[in-house]
């Protein structure tokens, strides 16, 4: 796990100016979960409320490969049998406007990333 500073949190983040994050954040490792509860009984025997359950992530860097979405496309807007390099979600709004034909509302993410 990682420990930040609320002014050290990488800015690609776009995270650390908010009045609601702590002063001191911890990130855990790829793969890896930091929970609250114990989940197991101090006999060492697991109960049904004390089970560590995990039913999603988030919160980890994007910049990590396994924390990259899979995006299939089909249609006559894509050219069959290729692969491109890894997409960031903040482009898909600007994608489909293109491919729907539709003016799209100009925002800070889509002005920054030049795509648009």
């Amino acid at each position: 796990m990682t420990t930040y500073l609320k002014d050290e949190i990488p800015e690609r983040w776009h995270y650390r100016n908010n009045r609601c994050i702590p002063e001191i954040l911890v990130v855990a490792d790829d793969r890896w979960s930091l929970i609250t509860k114990p989940h197991a009984t101090a006999e060492g025997e697991r109960t049904h409320e004390e089970t560590f359950w995990q039913r999603g992530s988030h919160g980890y860097d994007h910049a990590v490969e396994t924390m990259h979405a899979i995006f299939y496309a089909r249609g006559p807007a894509f050219k069959k049998g290729i692969s491109i390099p890894t997409l960031s979600n903040i482009h898909i709004y600007s994608l489909i406007a293109e491919i729907l034909n539709l003016i799209q509302r100009l925002t800070a993410v889509s002005i920054r990333c030049g795509l648009c």
